[in-house]
């Protein structure tokens, strides 16, 4: 597993990349999300109460449409269809409520 300060060095160089993307730290009931920017300590903290980073999502803005696209980090081996499954149904839940504005 990379280090939380090589994962959050990802996520601020894939930020120059796209309109918005964020990092996924999946909890056993929760899920947050990790901006570009972020301090250090807030991801530390949350893989320390067992939270474990799982992929990225980004969105990228072109003209009138949007684009989602995810994902998932190689340290997953054994849990890529879990971390896949729910990259799914986030980005699902934020094309329902991008489409509602």
């Amino acid at each position: 597993m990379r280090s939380t300060q090589d994962l959050l060095a990802e996520l601020n160089e894939e930020s120059t990349k796209h309109w918005v993307v964020m990092m996924v730290v999946a909890f056993e009931k929760s899920t947050i999300f990790v901006e570009p920017g972020a301090q250090l300590q807030l991801l530390n903290e949350a893989v320390l109460t067992g939270g474990h980073p799982i992929g990225l999502i980004a969105v990228d803005k072109a003209q009138n449409q949007l684009t989602i696209r995810t994902e998932t980090y190689p340290e997953n081996t054994g849990m890529e269809e879990q971390c896949e499954t729910l990259l799914r149904t986030l980005t699902s839940t934020l094309e329902a409520s991008l489409r509602a504005r």
